[in-house]
């Protein structure tokens, strides 16, 4: 499916054909343009001339990424790379084509790379991490049944919303000799624009006599996707026209109108949608209290992101990034809710088959968690998009380019089979006082201790699995307050339904410590405590009771950094371990006295060297001067002079302008590390303030020269 026709990644720039031109000229003209087809047209004839430099060739892999064609976009992506201007993100786009190819292994290869070039986007990193993922998702036994629905034509069929109990409305560019005529074309693919259609379903899932769906809402621009209210007096579409004061531009928004008689009335954009970016597929879930929608916004995390927004008595929210869990570096698009709360979406950032893939997230405590992959047949290489279902779950339709279709794009029914080998289990952890224990995390496995799913148990305690009911599993559980539980589970002969309860005792490892001022012993309240596990930097965060005391529940066989922090007071960390403890031992942390700051405290900053004459900041000295940076960071009111010492030998003078010139390179490396300047000073005395008698004119050794060649911090303020 061509992701850049139904996400409207469109920007028409009016333009008008100059003879003067040469044609590599034209041709980038209209790659500008997004005229990615027409583009390609001129960018090919000029490699088979010999003209091309190096941008044609990343021009026309990205021209045949952004029309979908998966196998032209390998042949220019695979010369893009080996040449030398070549960028990372074509690294990625080459391991794309090659994945929607089912050249999986090379696709991998690339994505090693990829992820070498650019280790912070995490779709490299989710696919490396995933394992075997194409054999994960084409499973041997497949839960659904898809067929080709006869209504599509030869152009793009998508986008189906339920519209009352026996009909569907859809998005489709039928052309002339297929139905009725959009004059209208697109530049960037040759297609024409999209227009809403109505078909009624029937047994099966099947759909037929499909017609325009309003002329209302017709015009000479795209429509749809569209949602609508659960009453179906109101419809959400995307629409996409003229931005004011920009003519050559074309934006997606998300459109409002009333039924009012036989057609709609009252066509309006949303006040979140813009003329700066795309607002686009609206989802409105049962209630009409919320709208999930897609947007390529400023502020996301990758190309399109899922949104929603509140809808309250007549008035709209503002809009909320479903973050990082849900939205990846890509594109996440196509959101559908179920009534259930699961929502749906199609991405291609996500770990999948291919191109856009169709995935599924459940709304927990406020937040969509637990992203899973619908698998074949629903995914496959191409792309698979624009997802929904009925109430019970048990059919729908959905959208893919996939080869054997009618057109471009094409709509497909599904049908949910409950499959003769396969069986729910059911499962259900409690305590050692049979209280029902949520947030676990419960694994099925083979025997050999493969995981085949995950999940986590809900504020009841339960979860499920669907199984094979030929073979035998091992069900474990893993939670940070619980020690492992297994069960063993044989086969299942027959039955459609199997139960399991797993009992878990609490590891209760913990500690406590108490928190007292160094000076008088006594116990400091609302000190803020950190507690960081070593191997994650997983962080809790506490304050000390009245009495200076806080406590953790921590892991088995971990070890953790307790940092105390109280302003006026200089910072204390210990370091805990629980390995080798025994279940339910408390560790005690008695020894967690706070110096108190005050005005002309003096504190040594050891280890601060410079080479002889020099003041540039050496690699040892930087790691000590760190520490003064986590210390000025902890203490944002407190400022403090640092000071800087030379020792007698040499020139007095000399030695004040060297030791002032430490000091400021010392406090510019700690202001470059974004500490306030306004927060330290930098003073340089030379050698007018010697610890101990090595005067000019006093034979001294080298260590206690080195003694007067000191780096100090003198608070000056507390705050």
């Amino acid at each position: 499916m061509k992701l850049r026709i139904v996400a409207f990644f469109i920007l028409i720039a009016g333009f008008s054909a100059q003879a003067q031109l040469n044609s590599l000229s034209r041709a980038d003209q209209l790659f500008e343009a997004n005229s990615y087809m027409r583009a390609s047209e001129l960018y090919l004839e000029l490699v088979q001339k010999g003209e091309a430099p190096n941008h044609v060739i990343h021009n026309l892999a990205e021209c045949y990424r952004q029309f979908r064609d998966t196998k032209n976009a390998e042949i220019w992506y695979a010369q893009a790379v080996q040449l030398r201007d070549r960028k990372p993100i074509e690294v990625f786009h080459y391991a794309q084509a090659l994945k929607s190819n089912e050249k999986y292994n090379e696709a991998n290869n690339w994505l090693r790379l990829y992820n070498e070039l650019v280790p912070e986007d995490r779709r490299a990193i989710m696919h490396l991490t995933a394992g075997d993922y194409y054999r994960k998702y084409n499973p041997v036994v497949q839960n659904y049944k898809i067929s080709n629905l006869t209504i599509n034509t030869r152009g793009s069929d998508f986008g189906p919303a339920y519209f009352t109990d026996n009909a569907v409305v859809y998005s489709s560019n039928i052309k002339d000799n297929d139905g009725p005529t959009v004059q209208y074309d697109f530049a960037w693919a040759g297609g024409n624009y999209l227009d809403l259609y109505v078909a009624d379903q029937v047994a099966g899932g099947a759909l037929n006599t499909p017609q325009k769906f309003s002329k209302n809402l017709s015009t000479k621009y795209h429509e749809g996707p569209v949602t609508f209210s659960n009453d179906f007096l109101q419809i959400y579409f995307t629409r996409n026209g003229k931005s004011a004061g920009n003519k050559g531009s074309l934006n997606l928004k998300i459109y409002r109108a009333t039924l009012a008689g036989n057609d709609w009335v009252n066509q309006e954009p949303l006040p979140f949608s813009s003329d700066e970016f795309d607002v686009c597929h609206p989802t409105m879930n049962i209630d009409g209290t919320k709208l999930y929608f897609a947007s390529n916004q400023p502020g996301g995390y990758g190309g399109f992101d899922l949104y929603e927004v509140d809808f309250d008595k007549g008035f709209w929210g503002r809009p909320r990034n479903l973050g990082p869990e849900i939205n990846t570096e890509g594109n996440e698009v196509f959101p559908f809710i179920h009534r259930s709360n699961i929502l749906y979406f199609a991405s291609d950032g996500h770990v999948g088959l291919g191109g856009l893939d169709v995935f599924k997230a459940t709304l927990t405590r406020g937040a969509f968690k637990n992203v899973e992959n619908l698998k074949a047949p629903i995914n496959g290489p191409k792309d698979d998009f624009s997802f929904v279902t009925d109430s019970a779950k048990t059919m729908g339709f959905f959208a893919s380019n996939r080869p054997g279709g009618v057109g471009s794009d094409d709509m497909y029914a599904f049908v949910y089979t409950e499959q003769s080998d396969i069986y729910s289990l059911q499962g259900q952890i409690l305590d050692e006082n049979d209280f029902t224990v949520g947030g676990v995390n419960v694994y099925a496995q083979t025997k050999d201790g493969e995981v085949l799913s995950s999940a986590v148990t809900d504020e009841d305690g339960f979860f499920s699995f669907n199984l094979n009911r030929n073979r035998g599993y091992k069900i474990v559980t893993q939670g940070g307050k619980y020690n492992q539980a297994k069960a063993e589970v044989p086969v299942f002969p027959a039955g459609d339904t199997k139960t399991v309860t797993l009992q878990v005792d609490k590891n209760n490892y913990s500690i406590k410590g108490i928190v007292m001022e160094k000076a008088t012993r006594l116990q400091l309240d609302n000190a803020k405590v950190y507690l960081i596990k070593n191997s994650s930097k997983q962080t809790q965060e506490g304050v000390t009771d009245a009495d200076g005391t806080f406590s953790f529940i921590i892991d088995p066989n971990a070890s953790y950094t307790v940092k105390i922090m109280k302003p006026g007071f200089l910072t204390v960390s210990r370091v805990i371990t629980t390995v080798g403890a025994k279940p339910g031992k408390q560790l005690q942390i008695t020894d967690l006295f706070l110096d108190k700051l005050k005005v002309n405290q003096v504190i040594d900053v050891p280890n601060v060297y410079y080479d002889l004459g020099k003041f540039s900041i050496r690699a040892d000295a930087a790691v000590e001067l760190d520490k003064v940076v986590e210390f000025l960071q902890e203490n944002p009111t407190v400022t403090i002079e640092l000071a800087s010492h030379s020792d007698s030998r040499g020139d007095a003078a000399s030695n004040l302008e060297l030791s002032q010139k430490r000091a400021e390179a010392a406090v510019d490396y700690i202001v470059s590390k974004g500490v306030d300047a306004n927060q330290i000073i930098a003073k340089g005395y030379g050698e007018s303030k010697l610890i101990n008698g090595c005067k000019d004119g006093v034979r001294c050794s080298e260590a206690q020269h080195q003694a007067n060649r000191r780096t100090e911090i003198r608070v000056l303020a507390v705050g």
